[in-house]
């Protein structure tokens, strides 16, 4: 049996919980940055609160289907990774 000090978490893993958290973090980022930016984009853009709004609603909703997707990849990449690294383990 191996102790818990021998055991360490994979590069890989670590790189796409990474990754996954940086899309999350950023579509937050982004989000809160296009709600401050309302009253300036009315200004320049010379348009009513609703249609900013639905405007933005747009954009996070194209930019959340962007990042499912990358979510999804990583979510795939992480259980391939997994699943090779318990084959090599049972191979032995």
């Amino acid at each position: 049996m191996q102790s818990a000090r021998d055991e360490r978490i994979p590069g890989k893993l670590i790189c796409a919980i990474v990754a996954v958290g940086s899309l999350a973090f950023f579509g937050i980022l982004t989000e809160t940055v296009m709600n401050v930016l309302f009253p300036q984009l009315m200004g320049v853009l010379h348009i009513s609160a609703a249609t900013i709004q639905w405007l933005t609603t747009g954009y996070a909703a194209t930019m959340t289907g962007a990042q499912i997707d990358y979510a999804i990849m990583a979510v795939a990449t992480v259980i391939v990774f997994v699943a090779m690294l318990h084959a090599l383990r049972n191979r032995k």
